[in-house]
């Protein structure tokens, strides 16, 4: 079967093949490598507003997110009606140390662990941070994986609520604020009162 995406970057249009996933998806159309990047293609935009709205909201409160994308586009089938739907793009970082704290803390623990340097367990600590201010669901991501952060989250979800004001609050996240204590505990006590005495 030939199922392609269509969508506009700037003024010029692309198109790539969605016709084999890489990877299953429970949320999505599943998950496809071409080139360097990860592609989550949905052929409806049920959850595209909501998925906007989240990661604008993780990259305005600091949550690295490796410059993830969306876009928007058109999903041909053969033998099926075209569809809109969209993609969120993200760097490929399938082969680094990947953690899903929900379904395996140690598993984040472990390679929290492994790390001694106190520049780098800062990094992490401020980035837990910013996933507790946003009430991140289901934290998951790699340590490691980008030159320019320790740890990136990815398949953002936040518990943000509309306050009626045009901003947003945001409810409690028990995962992020675990993490958060748990980077915590390695960093060294001359950190940390630095930190409370700022």
């Amino acid at each position: 079967m030939v199922a392609t995406f269509t969508y506009t970057d700037g003024d010029r249009e692309h198109e790539i093949s969605i016709a084999n996933p890489r990877y299953d998806s429970r949320e999505s159309d599943g998950l496809f490598i071409i080139g360097s990047k990860v592609w989550k293609v949905f052929s409806n935009t049920h959850m595209l507003e909501r998925n906007q709205r989240d990661y604008q909201l993780a990259d305005v409160h600091g949550l690295p997110i490796d410059g993830a994308t969306i876009y928007q586009g058109l999903i041909k089938r053969s033998g099926c009606p075209s569809c809109s739907g969209y993609a969120l793009v993200t760097q490929d970082m399938s082969n680094i140390n990947f953690f899903d704290f929900q379904s395996n803390k140690a598993r984040f623990k472990q390679l929290i662990t492994q790390i001694s340097d106190q520049t780098t367990l800062k990094r992490i600590y401020r980035a837990c941070q910013s996933a507790v201010e946003i009430g991140l669901r289901d934290p998951q991501g790699f340590i490691g994986a980008s030159d320019n952060e320790p740890i990136t989250f990815i398949d953002v979800h936040t518990n943000a609520v509309a306050d009626g004001q045009g901003g947003y609050r945001f409810g409690p996240s028990p995962a992020a604020e675990e993490m958060l204590a748990f980077v915590e505990s390695r960093l060294s006590y001359e950190n940390l009162n630095y930190w409370y005495t700022m």
